[in-house]
């Protein structure tokens, strides 16, 4: 299977997929990588992260990701902590493809920020 599915991986996609509070809870999230996502030989994006809410470290979870019907944008994923439904671990790694924070960490914070400042400063401006 090829990797042309990773350039549906938008920021729309996932605002459209999980929901934009969904989202912006993603990037907030302090998590690491203890193997970085890397494309798999079926064409699954894998990974094993790191939750590091509160400064501590998580038991690692192994993630994969894909989309198997691309047209339909029907999610496939697997994860070492076995929920059935789609997990945050899965939907980290998504909302970390969307916006390129799989290569680089910092934009999620970026990324964050330019979402949100235009409500914080109109909340602040209100008070």
């Amino acid at each position: 299977m090829s990797a042309d599915w990773l350039a549906r991986i938008t920021t729309d996609f996932v605002d459209d997929r999980f929901g934009e509070a969904a989202v912006n809870a993603a990037l907030g999230h302090p998590r690491m990588y203890s193997e970085a996502p890397h494309l798999d030989s079926s064409g699954r994006m894998v990974a094993t992260v790191i939750d590091t809410h509160e400064g501590r470290l998580s038991t690692p979870f192994r993630v994969a990701i894909r989309l198997s019907d691309v047209a339909r944008g029907v999610i496939d994923f697997s994860c070492q902590c076995r929920q059935s439904r789609l997990c945050e671990h899965a939907q980290w790694l998504f909302v970390d493809v969307a916006f390129g924070a799989h290569e680089d960490p910092d934009l999620r914070a970026y990324a964050l920020e330019s979402r949100t400042l235009d409500d914080r400063i109109a909340a602040w401006l209100s008070s």
